[in-house]
């Protein structure tokens, strides 16, 4: 296994999307995940047509600021 890099290696900002085909005959609705919006985008159908975002959120990773121990019970 090897270590991460000096710098952090998981993206802060992660989006979820809910995509939609665009041809009218087929019902295809998919759910992706990525870390930009052009990724997103550039998905196509299983049928050959290009998908169209409906819905897009974000999810931006943030480091605890500070750390508490517990106290364990004995």
């Amino acid at each position: 296994m090897q270590p991460s890099g000096p710098h952090p290696t998981i993206p802060r900002v992660v989006f979820h999307a809910l995509l939609i085909c665009t041809d009218e005959t087929c019902a295809e609705e998919i759910e992706a995940y990525g870390t930009r919006l052009e990724e997103l985008e550039a998905l196509a159908c299983e049928c050959g047509c290009a998908l169209q975002l409906i819905a897009v959120s974000d999810v931006e990773f943030l480091r605890p600021r500070t750390r508490v121990l517990l106290d364990l019970a004995a």
